[in-house]
């Protein structure tokens, strides 16, 4: 019996050190996350999407599809979406990522992460690649761009063991605002991001 009690123990303090990712809520078109203290209105012409699948009660979480790092879906954004044939295309799509650093003994902080980025398009020994990080303000926060052959890119914060991953992905054939830069076009969605907590 005390055995089972000593097992019991040392599960609760495990399940205890790691922290639960909070979802965060989605109502009226405002998404708040009490985790990074975060309130963001997302834009006229944009959809979204809370990747939260619930079944009998038990949370099932979406993970973003990259190899080497482990992570949480929090909101999707898409919009300008067409029906080509039978198939869905959407033009551009924005997802907010959380990374439990915790969770991924790889990565001890956001850049190891922008690093593992650059280093999955660099395997490609075929193609050179181009790469522009830099440093932006959104709510007086810094947050680090990253820019891989104008195509990819990439905004990040770290906030104690927890990344915030916000990526975005365009399509140029249904480009909506053709005098803005990809950088450019990002920044501004994301532009009324408050940070109530920080």
């Amino acid at each position: 019996m005390k055995k089972v009690f000593t097992i019991l123990l040392m599960i609760t303090i495990l399940c205890g050190c790691v922290q639960r990712i909070d979802f965060g809520e989605l109502e009226n078109n405002v998404y708040r996350n009490d985790m990074f203290g975060l309130i963001y209105t997302i834009p006229s012409g944009w959809e979204s999407s809370m990747p939260i699948k619930s079944l009998m009660g038990v949370t099932y979480e979406r993970f973003m599809p990259a190899k080497e790092v482990q992570g949480t879906i929090l909101l999707k954004l898409s919009r300008s979406k067409k029906m080509i044939g039978s198939d869905l295309k959407i033009s551009h799509s924005i997802s907010f990522t959380c990374l439990n650093l915790s969770r991924n003994p790889d990565l001890s902080n956001l850049q190891d992460y922008l690093d593992k980025k650059k280093a999955e398009k660099s395997r490609d020994a075929d193609e050179e690649h181009t790469f522009e990080q830099d440093i932006e303000m959104i709510d007086k926060l810094e947050f680090t761009s990253l820019i891989i052959d104008n195509s990819s890119l990439y905004l990040g914060r770290q906030f104690d063991d927890l990344l915030l991953i916000i990526s975005f992905r365009y399509s140029e054939k249904y480009r909506t605002h053709p005098e803005l830069s990809e950088k450019e076009l990002l920044l501004q969605i994301v532009k009324n991001m408050n940070f109530s907590e920080y």
